[in-house]
């Protein structure tokens, strides 16, 4: 008798533990939920004050998908041509920081090269040198034609001159490593972006009015 007695209370044991279980798990769902609206929220708040200050247009944008070859670097876009994007269009992220350029389109999508990806190229400052800036895959991005002369230190921050005199500062990255060769007359400069490129999930597509 008292085995099929501890027999129902193990049952009742487990059938407890299964609705605490469940408990905890609707509770986490709750909570992540909760987690990103809060994130969503924040996100919103840097649209608009982006959106108020600068006279460029700001396309808001989703990253749909992202290419599984890491040599090329593209993430997909939820909006194209009918949303007035178009070929060599800048990507910043909600911080306006660099992310990549427009490289091909559709009428309600976008391929981006980002910033990283070889191919990728982009007329930039450091301190009082305008150069270009090139990706470099897993180094982030380098500067080429940086004069053996020249003082650049790790820390220096990289940015994109404003074209349309709008005030936006477009930032790309802080100098990683700088070392000089007294063999050449350029030294090797590589930056660290400050997006993320890896956990994008939204950016703005930027243009000019």
């Amino acid at each position: 008798m008292a085995y099929f007695k501890n027999r129902s209370n193990l049952s009742l044991l487990e059938e407890q533990n299964l609705e605490l279980k469940n408990q905890i798990l609707k509770l986490k769902n709750i909570i992540s939920n909760q987690e990103d609206l809060v994130e969503e929220n924040k996100h919103l708040k840097k649209m608009l004050s982006l959106k108020e200050e600068y006279t460029t247009t700001l396309i808001p944008a989703t990253i749909i998908s992202k290419n599984p070859w890491n040599w090329n670097k593209e993430i997909l876009i939820d909006k194209g041509t009918l949303q007035g994007i178009g070929q060599n269009d800048l990507i910043i992220d909600f911080d306006a920081c660099l992310v990549g350029r427009v490289e091909r389109t559709t009428e309600h999508q976008a391929w981006i090269r980002l910033l990283s990806d070889p191919n990728f190229k982009v007329i930039c400052r450091c301190r009082s040198l305008n150069t270009i800036l090139v990706g470099a895959l897993f180094e982030g991005a380098k500067l080429l034609y940086v004069p053996y002369d020249l003082e650049i230190e790790t820390g220096d921050e990289v940015i994109i001159p404003d074209p349309w005199k709008s005030g936006l500062k477009i930032k790309i990255g802080k100098v990683s490593f700088a070392k000089k060769s007294r063999s050449q007359l350029t030294q090797s400069v590589f930056v660290k972006p400050y997006a993320d490129l890896n956990n994008l999930r939204q950016v703005f597509v930027l243009k000019s009015h």
